[in-house]
Order: structure tokens, then sequence, then C-alpha cells
């Protein structure tokens, strides 16, 4: 479940704000999306992320969104590989990936 577009707006508006502050000690923070058949696998992928990389903390930033170092995308897309999911860089204005979602929704996606 995603809270509605007035609250993501918010969400990402104070990310934007606070992310410097978070992620100071990361050499090179980029946000990342997890995308996965069914929210169970979107889990899975964290489950085996924090599992593997204890050492390795991302920041969360709602229900798909983590800031993580650049240097860990690859380890991230083949975990998310194996758990029947993907990790891509998300984009800074979520909006038109929203709408486009809202378009074109799968039958596991559940609001």
């Amino acid at each position: 479940m995603q809270p509605p577009g007035d609250v993501q707006y918010l969400m990402h508006a104070l990310a934007a704000r606070w992310l410097p502050v978070l992620c100071e000690n990361m050499k090179k923070p980029i946000r990342v999306e997890i995308t996965g058949r069914n929210s169970f696998w979107q889990n899975a992928v964290k489950v085996e992320w924090e599992h593997q990389y204890p050492d390795r903390k991302w920041i969360e930033q709602g229900d798909r969104f983590y800031v993580i170092e650049a240097e860990w995308l690859l380890d991230l897309q083949r975990i998310a590989n194996q758990c029947f999911s993907t990790a891509v860089v998300a984009p800074e204005d979520v909006g038109r990936r929203n709408l486009f979602r809202k378009i074109f929704r799968r039958e596991d996606d559940v609001e």
C-alpha cells in the first residue's frame, strides 16, 4: 500500500532537504527504487541484503525507495534479481513514474 500522492510529494520534499544530513557518512549516495513481483519479494530483497551485508546500512524513504552508496548498486541488483525483483536508480521527480504506475497498474499492485 502506497501513501496518497500529496504524502509522497511531502516525503520526497523532506527527503531532498534532509538527505545530505542523513547521508554524511556515505561516500556517494544514490537513491534507488526496488520493485518486486509483490510486497513479499520486495521484503525478501531487504531481508537478503541485511543478511549478506549487515555492515552496509541503507536509508529507507518510503515503500520502494532507499538511499545507498553508489558502489553497492551492482550487489543490490544481484540480490534483487535473486528475489524476482529489480533495483534501479530512482528519478529525482517521482511524479511521472507514479502516473505511469497508476495508468499501467499490474494485478498485484495494491494501493
